[in-house]
């Protein structure tokens, strides 16, 4: 989880700077480090030694991959169709893509974790 948040964090400020640190690209820092520092806040609570706060950050750590996941296809999808209109936009489209790659993933492995866990 702490990893993947540090991969959103990073993929924030390549949007910012792909788009020459404009104050117009703010939104690509914002919600990369957002999600990312809430995916390392979910990768602390999980691995505290209080059950809620354990509690707390494996059920948020399962949920917003998910929510990311379908945050950042949304997003990337509006990429691609700019692109494809014409915008000279790749790197967001190719960043938003690999973030909600990134998200599903993450899903992915959080979830088998957890059905492994259980059985």
């Amino acid at each position: 989880m702490i990893g993947f948040g540090l991969f959103l964090v990073a993929c924030g400020f390549l949007g910012w700077a792909a788009a020459g640190f404009t104050a117009k690209a703010k939104t690509a820092i914002l919600s990369g480090s957002m999600s990312g520092l809430m995916m390392v806040a979910m990768g602390f609570l999980s691995a505290s030694s209080r059950p809620m706060a354990a509690a707390i950050g494996k059920n948020g750590g399962l949920v917003l991959p998910a929510f990311f996941a379908a945050v950042f296809g949304w997003r990337a999808i509006v990429g691609w169709q700019a692109y494809s209109a014409g915008q000279p936009k790749l790197y967001v489209a190719v960043l938003l893509s690999s973030m909600a790659a990134a998200a599903i993933a993450i899903f992915g492995i959080l979830l088998r974790e957890r059905l492994c866990r259980s059985e």
